[in-house]
């Protein structure tokens, strides 16, 4: 007699040689994330001339700070320990290492070949080194907490029990809330101040200055 087939819930499933969507949504954003750091405030584009690769060079630059330097190298580590853990259990050990290292110092290169036209940024060597320094840190860091963090992590196991396999990405922008309050802004409808928003609006379309909020709720500053 054949013994029935039971179907398994996906979370019940185990965990082992399977990947992480969670890690790879995480690192999809922190990769924005970084974008945006490296290119804000994104306005004044311009082809200054000079060549793209100037900075590759073995000049120390004239001003920089430790702080500067410990920022770089912190930023990127944990975007090393994505990198691994994203493409952890088909790439592991050594290779995740280097695999990360290299994709470090390639968003890292980028990230300094389009600040040649940024007017307001400046491509670095040190950028490079101690960004690329800070992924290679990481990608050390996740290759050796791979198996913990995604094998045998009791988070992992609550994870998989109280939600379903598709909240990944849910649950990594609930993770990233906390960042977006290091610059928070009061956007279109974000926190109902519209009028300062249309006022500005206005007040460059008829370059005249425009305050709806002292028309229409006076006594109130618009901010």
């Amino acid at each position: 007699m054949n013994t029935p087939v039971v179907p398994v819930d996906l979370r019940e499933r185990p965990r082992e040689g399977r990947g992480s969507p969670i890690a790879r949504a995480a690192l999809l954003a922190y990769l924005l994330l970084i974008i945006y750091a490296s290119w804000y405030p994104f306005t004044g584009w311009r082809n200054s001339g000079v060549p793209l690769l100037t900075f590759l060079n073995l000049v120390r630059p004239r001003y920089w700070t430790g702080f500067d330097v410990s920022v770089n190298v912190i930023g990127y580590i944990p975007f090393g320990v994505l990198l691994v853990l994203s493409v952890y259990p088909r790439v592991r050990g050594l290779w995740a290492v280097l695999l990360a290292s290299l994709a470090g110092i390639l968003v890292s290169g980028a990230m300094e070949v389009v600040q040649n036209f940024l007017p307001s940024r400046v491509p670095s060597n040190l950028d490079l080194v101690t960004n690329a320094g800070g992924c290679m840190v990481g990608a050390v860091l996740g290759a050796w907490w791979a198996r913990s963090l995604l094998d045998q992590s009791r988070l992992f196991q609550l994870r998989r029990r109280w939600f379903a396999s598709y909240a990944s990405q849910g649950l990594v922008l609930v993770a990233l809330w906390p960042l977006a309050q290091l610059y928070p802004q009061s956007y279109l409808f974000g926190h109902g101040q519209v009028l300062p928003l249309i006022s500005n609006w206005l007040s460059k379309w008829f370059d005249t200055e425009i305050d709806l909020v002292a028309m229409l709720r006076p006594g109130v500053t618009m901010t």
